[in-house]
């Protein structure tokens, strides 16, 4: 268990060395560029690869669809937040032409937690702008933004009914029964749980449910779920910590902004984007995400300098 929670710690060292680059070399824009091209080449593989995916989910160069949702689900947001800042209208253009290529993929990925991820993130986040910073919003543009949302959301779940249509898995497999076996885990083992790398010994073992017939699972599809089974009150303790803490520093930093900040934005949908589908798969402790997810969380940080900077300016002119 100690092994298995070390690999997963390294997932978050993206996030130092982002940290470092962004803090003492400025390469927000190397950034942006970057993830315009791996966005790009993601896409291009998943389109040249769609034969070689099943029925007829886009794998691009992972050996699972879900995969490629989730690192889809993550880029897209900066990717929008690149095209408001791009100052040039050739460049605009042709990153919204790269928006609209990542979100159809995203759609032929059939990752449904990637879709709702995505969807809920930009409604919660342009709903805390509406509720914590009004004063940096328009009136007119309010209840644009508010219709916005709703098509948001009307559009996802459009979306997750389409892919359901075409999935061959369209129930969504033994979720609920994951999170049952979870919880009679974490009865069982209250304060430590049952180990961060037994979960799937004890699934396939004591805590098997009459009528599971799915075979290779390693975690319950949902964050709460396993940190609560596998680490016991205390690791769910930590997670619930993280999700909160996180979640009210993000909105301190955008209050505290002048104006919209796009890439403060594309942070916020990505935080919440990504706990939404941790509700229905795993996230954090999906090493090909979650190294992409903390890499790009590091860009908060040079936004919540921003915000410090502005406010000092101001003191200073007093």
């Amino acid at each position: 268990s100690l092994k298995r929670i070390i690999h997963d710690i390294r997932f978050a060292v993206p996030f130092l060395l982002g940290a470092f680059l962004l803090q003492n070399y400025k390469c927000q824009s190397g950034m942006y560029w970057g993830i315009f091209t791996s966005t790009l080449v993601l896409c291009i593989f998943g389109v040249l690869r769609w034969d070689d995916s099943p029925n007829p989910m886009m794998l691009s160069i992972y050996p699972q669809h879900n995969s490629f949702g989730m690192v889809l689900e993550l880029l897209i947001p900066f990717l929008i937040s690149f095209a408001f800042i791009q100052k040039s209208k050739i460049g605009k253009l042709f990153t919204f032409m790269m928006v609209a290529f990542a979100v159809c993929c995203l759609y032929f990925s059939g990752s449904r937690g990637s879709i709702i991820g995505l969807g809920g993130g930009i409604f919660i986040t342009m709903m805390l702008y509406l509720l914590f910073a009004p004063g940096k919003i328009f009136f007119k543009t309010r209840a644009v933004i508010a219709l916005f949302c709703l098509l948001v959301m009307m559009v996802s779940i459009f979306a997750i009914d389409n892919v359901t249509s075409y999935r061959q898995n369209a129930g969504g497999g033994e979720r609920l029964m994951m999170i049952e076996a979870s919880y009679d885990m974490w009865k069982d083992h209250k304060l430590a749980g049952v180990g961060a790398a037994n979960w799937a010994k004890n699934y396939y073992g004591q805590y098997r449910l009459e009528g599971q017939r799915e075979k290779g699972l390693n975690m319950p599809h949902n964050m709460p779920a396993y940190y609560l089974s596998t680490t016991g009150i205390i690791g769910f303790m930590g997670y619930c910590a993280y999700i909160i803490f996180t979640g009210f520093g993000l909105i301190k930093i955008m209050r505290k902004q002048e104006g919209i900040n796009f890439g403060l934005m594309a942070v916020l949908v990505m935080f919440w984007a990504f706990f939404i589908h941790g509700m229905v798969d795993g996230t954090l402790i999906t090493g090909r995400a979650a190294k992409v997810y903390f890499l790009l969380f590091s860009l908060a940080l040079i936004e919540g300098d921003k915000a410090i900077e502005s406010i000092c300016k101001k003191m200073a002119e007093l």
